[in-house]
């Protein structure tokens, strides 16, 4: 596995570096630009620079999946890996992890400087002139902070997973490159629209047989209670089925390149 993570870092290396510079320094001129010179933040310009930001963030988490999903292809394809008789399972896991390391990274960097935002308003301004959504953030703690990024991260790498394993099933289908992308398509909106019944199932059922409140980061109503995450409807009984989802995918995605498919 640290063979195969050092591999992925070494082919990526440049690409890597570039995504978290540009981040930053994107990022401290968002923040420059929400200070400016007059300590008098319109709540445009709250609004504004929340926004850009999340934009890049979207952004940044869009190019770390390009990233991976491109480099597991060149890592299956590759003879010289391919004739160590690695099982694909380590394959994906190796990126799966890669993946879910720069998707901290990145989450990190992006709530140093979403405290950085709050924190300045919070010093400079009155607590009715902030707006709302960074307000919010200011009063939740770091628990629930780093618990959204749990989230977060457990929810893109089920994205993930299920992208690879779509791509891998239409590689079975000997058709032209541009179908490919159709049924890719195709597959992914009947893919996530029987997920998101499958998670609005169980949520209801594991709330309904077993309420679990924690109050630290539990709201009465028995599901998940974050900073920055979503979903309404999440509780530990949904987060189990997705942990095992994940893992399901990962398995049948490795026994259909060992098995089904030529590399």
């Amino acid at each position: 596995m640290n063979q195969l993570l050092h591999y992925l870092y070494n082919c990526n290396k440049k690409k890597v570096w570039i995504l978290y510079l540009g981040f930053i320094t994107v990022s401290f001129i968002l923040f420059s630009y929400m200070v400016g010179s007059s300590k008098r933040i319109l709540p445009v310009k709250q609004e504004t620079t929340l926004i850009l930001f999340t934009v890049l963030i979207v952004m940044a988490v869009f190019s770390i999946f390009l990233l991976t999903i491109s480099s597991f292809k060149k890592m299956i394809n590759n003879s010289m890996i391919r004739y160590t008789a690695i099982p694909a399972k380590k394959y994906l896991y190796a990126n799966i992890v890669f993946c879910t390391l720069m998707l901290i990274l990145l989450a990190v960097i992006s709530l140093i400087f979403l405290e950085l935002f709050s924190w300045y308003l919070s010093e400079f301004l009155k607590v009715e002139d902030i707006e709302k959504p960074i307000g919010n953030l200011h009063s939740y703690g770091l628990a629930h902070h780093f618990f959204s990024i749990f989230l977060w991260i457990v929810e893109l790498t089920s994205l993930l997973t299920s992208i690879i394993f779509i791509s891998v099933i239409i590689k079975i289908f000997n058709v032209k490159h541009g179908m490919r992308k159709i049924l890719f398509l195709v597959f992914f909106v009947i893919f996530a629209v029987i997920y998101g019944m499958l998670m609005d199932f169980v949520a209801k059922i594991g709330s309904s047989i077993l309420s679990i409140k924690y109050v630290g980061l539990m709201n009465k109503e028995g599901y998940f209670d974050t900073s920055f995450y979503p979903g309404d409807g999440l509780n530990i009984f949904s987060l189990c089925f997705e942990g095992l989802l994940i893992f399901l995918l990962v398995s049948m995605t490795a026994y259909i390149i060992d098995k089904k498919l030529e590399v």
